[in-house]
């Protein structure tokens, strides 16, 4: 039981519920809490979403603007072009004597002119 003395039955089958509300919503019977005068727009789907469950997402950030080459640079080094069509994809090394395998990601940018857009810098 958890702290308000509910069992894990009883916990699973709320969240089920609330899931069953949401999914019963109408455009017509959503309500604001303090002001009744707001209406909705739309009411769109919540998780889960079956047919995306077995995608793999990872959100990064870089630290500097991946176009340019340091970061305190002003003029892109790399077509934005180009950088629009990088990948970030995960790798792992192999497992050697006695040292464990690593995993790191690779940010992966097409070669100048694959794809059809611009060459090394500017916005091309």
């Amino acid at each position: 039981a958890d702290e308000r003395g509910r069992t894990l039955r009883q916990i699973v089958e709320s969240i089920e519920r609330s899931f069953d509300d949401a999914e019963a919503l109408t455009q017509q019977s959503v309500r604001h809490p303090t002001d009744p005068s707001l209406t909705a727009v739309s009411v769109l789907p919540v998780l889960p979403d079956a047919d995306c469950w077995p995608n793999v997402y990872v959100q990064c950030g870089f630290d500097f603007d991946p176009a340019l080459e340091a970061a305190g640079d002003s003029a892109p080094k790399f077509a934005r072009g180009r950088v629009k069509r990088a990948l970030v994809r995960g790798h792992a090394t192999a497992e050697a004597a006695g040292e464990a395998k690593r995993s790191y990601v690779a940010y992966l940018l097409p070669k100048d002119g694959e794809g059809g857009e611009g060459g090394e810098g500017g916005d091309g």
